[in-house]
């Protein structure tokens, strides 16, 4: 956002019951610590991904899954990378059961999801190696 002609950075954390923002000139750490939640955060932070938040480790990291949705579809586009197309399929049909089951999966549907997830992660780490063998990382391996 622009403040007196100045690039500034709403930063925001939330549970379900609060939500604390703060403007800062700065997106990174600097900022983040001016907020003062991070340093002494010990839950779960969901984020984007930004390196910035790999400096704080008191809490458990997970990435958000619009954010993982976007970058999966980045990927698709560019590469039509199959493991991308089932990863990208296998979370919205997980959002869809949480949703019909209200948050708690049976057991049975709890293991197979598991097995599904792994079976992608390990098609995506097969084709990660292949590509590791001619050069510089991509953007999917990084994922």
């Amino acid at each position: 956002m622009r403040i007196e002609n100045k690039t500034q950075w709403l930063h925001t954390a939330s549970t379900p019951e609060v939500t604390l923002q703060h403007i800062h000139e700065k997106r990174g750490k600097e900022a983040m610590d001016a907020g003062e939640i991070l340093p002494s955060f010990s839950g779960i932070a969901m984020h984007d991904g930004w390196k910035s938040y790999d400096s704080y480790t008191d809490c458990r990291h997970v990435l958000c899954n619009a954010h993982l949705l976007r970058d999966l579809q980045v990927i698709i586009d560019n590469t039509g990378q199959k493991w991308a197309q089932q990863m990208q399929k296998f979370l919205t049909q997980a959002l869809t059961l949480k949703k019909q089951y209200k948050g708690s999966l049976p057991k049975a549907k709890q293991q197979n999801m598991f097995t599904v997830y792994q079976a992608i992660l390990q098609e995506q780490a097969v084709f990660s190696t292949e590509l590791k063998k001619k050069g510089k990382q991509t953007p999917a391996q990084n994922l």
